[in-house]
């Protein structure tokens, strides 16, 4: 295919001459297919140049636009240029005037001060139409609250006296104190007693509880947790805890926080190290006691016995017993105690029975949990009752209505 030999074109003139007709048309044809061809390629050139003018001209026409409009803006920004070049003329011709014009000495200061001491006056006359009106604000929002607080004081105060007509302190959960006739006896030592995890602790906590709610004093004991803990309880359900503890109606008896190394700094507690040491500790509880008593009618007392009970000698605690619910009965107050059930020996749980005016004992069944009521009164039933409990409440089902003693 490289070697491939070039046709040697033959003349016109030789066909004429050797006379060969057809070769002759042939070739004409040939030349005029290729003069058409080159004729063609000129029209396709020429109307691509005509194309070429046409888009050219396009962009001409928006670029004369635009050239005319910079014209335009060139020739206003010469104007305003001018304008500001006129106005500045003018600013400094008045700047030249005020310099020649003669101030008298310090009268710019005084002009200044008169503007200040203007401006003062305003801000003082501002400032004592909002005092007047936060003044007005503060005597009116006093008064809601004076008239709260007296409705507040005359409600505890005539729950208290509620109370003392009824010869009966509510323990804080309704269902009960229906069951119990309006709540427990004055003078009256209560134990709780039952397995551990049937609800014993929502009693007392309710107890405590229902207690501040009317202004009465209360004294804890707590052998098990420390003053932090059971304050951190307490604060769920007490509303105003802070001012309870400020106005004195509640204080502990801490012999746990000592032994277990915590922090002991809470004010309204005496910390005892040795739980063996009753004589301490019960000159801990008088000293509590005989303040609470001061200025009032009766407190409440909670302390579980469990601890104790283990740690120490049975005829000791026994005695000592004897003279706190002794002394609860004397100032016609009343106690909760709480026992847990399956840790002592049955002597030591009835020797305590008999130091007690009542026992509220509880029992699990089948999954299901029962009180029922032991002495304290008169009440509805001394039957079973099933009850549940959640973290802070205690569910009583229902119970007969026949009243028995």
């Amino acid at each position: 295919m490289g070697n491939r030999k070039k046709v040697k074109k033959i003349p016109l003139s030789e066909y004429i001459k050797k006379g060969d007709l057809k070769k002759l048309i042939c070739f004409l044809e040939n030349r005029e297919a290729a003069m058409k061809r080159k004729e063609k390629e000129i029209q396709n050139k020429v109307a691509d140049l005509d194309f070429r003018e046409a888009e050219f001209k396009q962009r001409i026409g928006p670029m004369k636009y635009k050239e005319e409009k910079l014209g335009k803006r060139e020739e206003d920004l010469r104007f305003r240029e001018e304008k500001l070049e006129r106005e500045m003329a003018k600013l400094k011709e008045k700047e030249r005037e005020l310099k020649r014009m003669t101030i008298p000495a310090g009268a710019e200061e005084k002009l200044k001060m008169k503007e200040e001491l203007s401006k003062l006056e305003e801000e003082i006359k501002l400032r004592e139409e909002e005092l007047k009106r936060r003044e007005k604000f503060l005597t009116v929002r006093e008064k809601e609250i004076a008239e709260q607080i007296e409705g507040m004081t005359e409600k505890k105060e005539k729950a208290r006296k509620t109370e003392r007509e009824c010869k009966r302190i509510r323990t804080g959960i309704p269902r009960l104190d229906d069951l119990l006739l309006g709540g427990i006896p004055f003078g009256s030592n209560v134990m709780l007693y039952g397995p551990p995890f049937t609800g014993k602790q929502i009693i007392l906590d309710r107890f405590i509880t229902e207690g501040l709610g009317k202004d009465v004093p209360c004294m804890i004991v707590t052998v098990d947790r420390s003053v932090t803990d059971v304050k951190g309880v307490l604060k769920g359900y007490v509303l105003g805890y802070a001012k309870c503890e400020k106005n004195g109606l509640i204080k502990y008896i801490d012999i746990y926080s000592k032994r277990m190394g915590l922090k002991c700094d809470e004010q309204n507690a005496e910390y005892i190290k040795d739980i063996k040491d009753m004589d301490v500790i019960s000159m801990a509880m008088n000293n509590i006691l005989s303040t609470l008593k001061e200025g009032r009618e009766y407190y409440r007392i909670v302390f579980p016995l469990s601890t104790l009970l283990t740690d120490l000698n049975s005829h000791d605690i026994f005695n000592f017993l004897e003279d706190l619910t002794g002394k609860c009965k004397r100032d016609n107050s009343v106690a909760l105690y709480s026992l847990t059930k399956g840790i002592h020996s049955e002597t030591d749980v009835q020797a305590l029975r008999h130091l007690m005016d009542g026992v509220i004992e509880f029992k699990e069944e089948n999954l299901r949990t029962f009180f029922c009521v032991q002495g304290i009164g008169d009440v509805q039933t001394r039957n079973w009752i099933q009850y549940k409990f959640t973290e802070k409440e205690l569910i009583i089902g229902s119970f007969s209505l026949d009243r028995i003693r």
